[in-house]
């Protein structure tokens, strides 16, 4: 980390309502060898929560099952050598990106939820997630969200290419096999069906881990050069990799790597695109364990993109730490005992964890 992050408290008073009107600054349009343009910064539109978590999960269960069914179907035929079908993948993206237009929090407690062995099962379809709910945050029009969702899918299918003992290894990697490991992302766009695919999907996967400031690979891109849903996808993966156990680190706390992301912007990742990514999930998403100023503890179930220190917890555990007969249901933004979340766990650090609510 470059530089100290702020508190919490600062985090959330900082964030912006970062719409899709900032768009246009961020998307330099691309011009033909005569001068015609080509592309430029899409329209926008202005989401609002459309129906209660509580209605939406089950649509939301669906759509993330069948996108880890299609991703899972991928990685098949890698092993199998043979053709990647997104077809799969491209269709349950569909119900992603519809499921995240009416309520985001669904899916986002899923993903933090989600029980995986397979590292990059995992990776692709919470990947998916997190870049599809920073594009809706962004007001990017559906048919952008569906590119986003299907470029996450298909980013890391490179993976499955590496020595698995190099990826489970423990401790630290050489040089050398630092190298082998970035080899993941030529590897990734050998794999993927470049004629199938839209050029900014094939952008995502060929740059999703350059970074703003050129210290990335695997060209040191830097600033706009990167297509802006690789730069969405970097910050996205980077936070994913941050909150998921690994067999070289334990994973972190929600916050922790919210805060490690604010610390980077501006260097790694562009300052917008992280506050918008916070801004789109929370400090606290659906799905965190939080431990309350009263002893009580939960799971975050919503509230935490529009009050982000004071979302919606469903209790599991009294002052006392011992399990609620039943648990509730407390909206922090509206309590009158102005309880506090004092610190939040890695998923299943409380002896529960978002599955209990969400899965």
């Amino acid at each position: 980390m470059n530089r100290a992050s702020p508190p919490l408290e600062q985090i959330s008073a900082t964030l912006a309502d970062t719409s899709a009107r900032q768009l246009h600054e961020w998307v330099p349009p691309v011009k033909d060898e005569r001068g015609r343009l080509v592309q430029e910064c899409p329209e926008t539109v202005r989401y609002q929560d459309l129906v209660p978590v509580d209605q939406e999960l089950p649509e939301a269960r669906v759509a993330l099952a069948n996108l880890e069914a299609g991703v899972a179907f991928a990685i098949e035929s890698i092993e199998r050598q043979d053709p990647i079908n997104v077809r799969a993948i491209v269709g349950a993206i569909d119900e992603l990106v519809a499921s995240t237009i009416r309520n985001p929090d669904p899916a986002i407690g899923l993903a933090i939820g989600r029980r995986q062995d397979h590292y990059t099962l995992r990776h692709c379809v919470n990947l998916a997630v997190w870049t599809v709910a920073l594009g809706r945050q962004l007001g990017l029009p559906r048919a952008d969200l569906r590119l986003l969702g299907t470029g996450a899918a298909l980013c890391d299918m490179g993976r499955e290419r590496l020595p698995r003992k190099l990826l489970q290894r423990a401790g630290q990697l050489s040089p050398w096999e630092l190298e082998v490991i970035r080899e993941h992302v030529s590897f990734s766009l050998e794999l993927i069906p470049a004629d199938e695919l839209d050029a900014a999907v094939i952008a995502m996967v060929a740059q999703h881990h350059e970074h703003l400031d050129g210290s990335g690979y695997p060209n040191a891109m830097s600033g706009k050069k990167i297509d802006l849903y690789a730069r969405i996808a970097r910050i996205s993966d980077c936070f994913e990799a941050m909150i998921t156990r690994r067999p070289y680190r334990e994973p972190q706390p929600i916050s922790q790597a919210v805060k490690e992301l604010y610390a980077l912007r501006g260097t790694h990742f562009q300052k917008e695109l992280v506050e918008s990514l916070i801004s789109a999930i929370g400090i606290y998403p659906a799905g965190a364990s939080v431990e309350l100023s009263s002893g009580e503890a939960g799971i975050v179930i919503g509230g935490s993109r529009r009050n982000h220190l004071k979302p919606a917890v469903w209790l599991m555990l009294d002052a006392h730490r011992l399990r609620l007969p039943r648990p509730n249901a407390l909206n922090l933004a509206t309590d009158r005992l102005e309880r506090q979340i004092v610190r939040d766990y890695p998923e299943g650090g409380l002896g529960f964890g978002a599955r209990v609510f969400f899965c």
